[in-house]
């Protein structure tokens, strides 16, 4: 199982959702929370976490999914 990071990050005028060391977006959208609804789905599947960019690229914000938070209490708790 896949544990990259999935990243929604701005790509010429949309919303590129792209896996940690990928070289192509899986999929582009014209709305950054169409963006992240697909990548949440696609990091719950694969127990990775969010990393949500800004329009200038930087990172806004990390996001764990239900499933992560879980991976993370049994590892930490």
């Amino acid at each position: 199982m896949t544990r990259e990071a999935q990243h929604v990050l701005p790509q010429e005028g949309q919303w590129a959702v792209k896996a940690e060391n990928a070289q192509k977006a899986s999929k582009l959208f014209d709305s950054k929370r169409m963006a992240i609804g697909y990548a949440y789905d696609l990091a719950k599947d694969q127990e990775a976490f969010l990393v949500i960019h800004d329009e200038d690229g930087t990172v806004d914000r990390f996001e764990a999914t239900e499933d992560t938070n879980k991976l993370i209490q049994m590892v930490v708790g």
